[in-house]
């Protein structure tokens, strides 16, 4: 089971009611750390000095849409909200357009109105484990990155042949020149030219 008491949830909706119905189903289920914003400017600001463990927002948000906010978040510059879990609260009917709409914008969870307080947490569990998954996998492929950098070089390291055997190859190539040079010299001679 969830326990929401250790994760600090940011709500962004901009209808006074259904936040505050939201805002108590998540007091209801043992959460107590809740912030609440009605404007996407308004918490990504506050996300820039608070850490919200899940972030709930509406998919008809205004002025921008909940789909656009999430778009927003998930591409910071700064890459903070990459594996931030995020929930959609949606009152429209899930159709296969707005369900693909909200997965490319980056949404994990879509739970529609009205809320039922076991479907929303069973939805923020999953996101939850969502986000850990993405976040592990972008540390595996920044494990494979740098190991793929490590071998790169090493494999630029072997195929350069050492500072020794390039010395020792420019000394051979000298004697092999003075041995023709030498030698050029006694073929002339053996035909008996000065």
């Amino acid at each position: 089971m969830l326990n929401l008491s250790t994760v600090p949830i940011l709500v962004v909706d901009d209808d006074i009611h259904a936040r505050s119905l939201l805002l108590t189903a998540l007091r209801g289920g043992s959460a107590t750390e809740l912030k609440a914003c009605t404007q996407p400017d308004e918490a990504y600001e506050l996300l820039q000095t608070w850490n919200a463990g899940l972030i709930i927002t509406e998919y008809g948000l205004q002025p921008v849409g909940g789909a656009e906010f999430v778009r927003t978040l998930r591409k910071d510059p700064q890459h903070r909200f990459l594996a931030k879990p995020i929930v959609m609260i949606t009152s429209e009917a899930p159709s296969a357009s707005l369900v693909t709409e909200i997965k490319e914008a980056g949404v994990d969870a879509l739970v529609p109105l009205p809320i039922i307080p076991q479907e929303l947490f069973k939805r923020m569990e999953w996101a939850l484990k969502q986000a850990r998954q993405r976040a592990e996998n972008a540390i595996l492929a920044a494990k494979k990155a740098q190991q793929a950098q490590r071998a790169q070089k090493v494999r630029q390291a072997q195929q350069k042949p050492p500072p020794q055997t390039q010395k020792a190859k420019q000394a051979q190539q000298a004697q092999q020149a003075e041995s023709a040079k030498a030698s050029s010299g006694e073929k002339q001679k053996s035909w008996g030219i000065d």
